[in-house]
């Protein structure tokens, strides 16, 4: 039997909704460190101009996030780790990854340290989903190929 014509077009906007899910969902620890942020005196003075525009930067921050830590901070941190160690290795690539947040997350705040502020915050938010995708991630060290005698 063959499909009905105009079928599989069916399927393409669910996909986009799967990926703007995954998406949102990536960017939700990074808007609840915008917005506790936003709630501390003097430092977390959001910026009003752009209005709610201004929220759909959060949809490409995460992805320009990942991407560049996949190829810089994590060539950095490893680079790091075999001069200091692993302790090295992590403290280089969360500096990293926080000065990268900052600089990404200034378009919301009007001081740098706002922007600092909710980095941290952010990294912290994101710990959960890093150890959860390290926990279901499968083994590097097994093979299906057999192993030579």
């Amino acid at each position: 039997m063959s499909p009905e014509p105009g079928r599989e077009k069916r399927y393409i906007p669910i996909k986009v909704l799967y990926l703007l899910g995954v998406v949102w969902l990536a960017a939700l620890p990074l808007l609840i460190a915008v917005v506790l942020t936003a709630l501390l005196p003097d430092v977390g003075r959001l910026r009003t101009d752009g209005g709610g525009w201004r929220l759909l930067h959060l949809l490409w921050i995460y992805p320009v996030f990942a991407v560049v830590t996949w190829l810089l901070l994590e060539p950095l941190g490893r680079r790091a780790g075999r001069a200091t160690g692993p302790l090295g290795a992590t403290v280089t690539e969360t500096v990293l990854a926080w000065v990268l947040l900052t600089a990404l997350l200034q378009v919301f705040f009007e001081h740098r340290g706002g922007a600092a502020i909710a980095a941290a915050v952010a990294l912290a938010a994101l710990r959960p989903f890093a150890t959860l995708l390290e926990r279901t991630a499968p083994d590097d060290d097994t093979t299906d190929a057999p192993r030579p005698a």
